[in-house]
């Protein structure tokens, strides 16, 4: 490719991208309150109570790039984020930025006072959620909700049960972590999934939990999902118990390789008891 079309992708990348901070952003991402930092570009930073999205969290996670020691560049804001991997990573995602509502293991508190809730106590758990992601260039990620499935109802890392992932998209060859159970599945109806396994009981993982993975066939990048069909379907497999407690729900991109930006449009979590 010559320089003059390099360059020229380049001075189109950054007219998408601020055309989408604009067209969908302006109040959030560009605007800084409560002497807010506009941006965050540090690993674990996070945005507490963003102004589009309160109750929730965003985070700028970067687990995968410190564990494997891949340089990587990502920042969040207010709606979403920015990154690029310049490097494969492989087998694990690089970073997952994400949008939390609840209480992480990993963190202090709850962003909700809904959560964590026992099992036995959901009757009804929707989501209606929104991203848009724009790359440029060859980019391997994924769309995905990461639920945390933990024993206590103080979560910490030691007492997780269960990590429950639903890939509502992806592009490029990635897959999730353990194996294919084959064939293809409709846990909700109109979205078929593979539904993917890694057991912390196989040596070859060196896992301290469970991993079920529901990966749609198609990529929705928008909508409502329904959640209590993935929690029936994971306590039917035994992975989880009803007196267990969800502890939070994240959504995000696992990203392996690749620049680009999301935006976080919609998410909604409708929770009944």
């Amino acid at each position: 490719m010559s320089n003059y079309i390099k360059f020229a992708v380049q001075i189109i990348f950054i007219i998408l991208i601020c055309l989408l901070y604009y067209s969908y952003t302006p109040s959030a991402a560009l605007t800084i309150k409560n002497n807010e930092p506009q941006m965050l570009s540090y690993d674990g930073a996070i945005i507490n109570n963003p102004l589009r999205f309160p109750g929730t969290a965003i985070e700028n996670n970067q687990w995968g790039a410190k564990t494997q020691g891949i340089p990587v560049s990502l920042s969040i804001y207010d709606s979403g984020w920015t990154f690029n991997v310049s490097e494969d990573s492989e087998y694990l995602p690089a970073i997952y930025p994400e949008i939390i509502w609840g209480w992480k293991p990993w963190t202090e508190y709850s962003t909700t006072s809904e959560l964590p809730i026992e099992v036995k106590d959901i009757k009804g758990l929707t989501i209606d959620y929104s991203l848009y992601t724009i790359t440029t260039g060859l980019a391997h990620y994924n769309q995905s909700f990461d639920f945390w499935i933990t024993r206590e109802s103080r979560p910490k890392e030691v007492n997780i049960q269960t990590e429950i992932m639903i890939w509502t998209a992806s592009e490029g060859p990635k897959n999730p972590a353990g194996g294919s159970y084959g064939g293809i599945f409709e846990i909700e109806k109109g979205f078929p999934c593979e539904i993917w396994i890694a057991d912390k009981n196989d040596p070859g993982l060196a896992l301290k939990w469970n991993i079920i993975t529901f990966k749609f066939v198609n990529s929705v990048f928008s909508g409502t999902i329904n959640l209590v069909p993935y929690l029936e379907e994971t306590l039917k497999r035994g992975l989880i118990s009803r007196v267990d407690y969800l502890a939070s729900i994240e959504l995000g991109n696992e990203i392996w390789y690749g620049r680009g930006q999301t935006l976080v449009k919609e998410f909604k979590p409708n929770l009944t008891r």
